[in-house]
């Protein structure tokens, strides 16, 4: 299940009084909450495919987490190669359709997979073995969600797997 708003601050921090009075986040919200990975192999860029991401900015109490996902799926080059491209993973900005609720990438929670394939609304085309190495490491995948689908998007939620 989700983590609820209340939970995502208790756990990654309060992003409130980094909000500048424009709507954008100071640059400190960033150094105090994000680390950058590595990915296994590198993927296009979901808005230009002629781009190379080798790198992620994920929330510091994830990243191990994320990484072993990744991992996991890199080590089935036939799975990873069903990846045609990633969204990223932090971005500061609100929910898609809610501009009053923040994204779990405002956090660095989540990552967009094979958004091509994947898009918001849609069913999906993920494949099954993704699924289950991002559920392994704590992540929801939003194409199982009952309101909106989000099929490209995994999100993490579970707790206990922090330290």
């Amino acid at each position: 299940m989700p983590l609820t708003d209340a939970q995502v601050i208790a756990a990654f921090g309060d992003p409130l009084p980094y909000v500048r009075p424009d709507g954008t986040i100071d640059g400190a919200w960033e150094t105090a909450i994000l680390t950058s990975i590595e990915l296994p192999a590198p993927l296009p860029a979901s808005w230009d495919r002629r781009v190379t991401i080798r790198r992620l900015r994920v929330h510091r109490r994830i990243a191990p987490l994320m990484l072993a996902a990744l991992e996991t799926v890199c080590a089935q080059p036939y799975v990873w190669a069903t990846i045609g491209d990633v969204g990223g993973c932090y971005a500061w900005r609100p929910v898609r359709g809610n501009p009053r609720a923040l994204s779990r990438h405002s956090w660095g929670l989540a990552i967009d997979l094979d958004v091509a394939d994947n898009p918001l609304g849609a069913g999906g085309r993920m494949d099954p073995l993704v699924i289950a190495a991002f559920r392994a490491e704590g992540f929801e995948w939003g194409g199982a969600w009952r309101r909106r689908k989000d099929p490209m998007h995994f999100e993490f939620s579970a707790l206990a797997r922090l330290g």
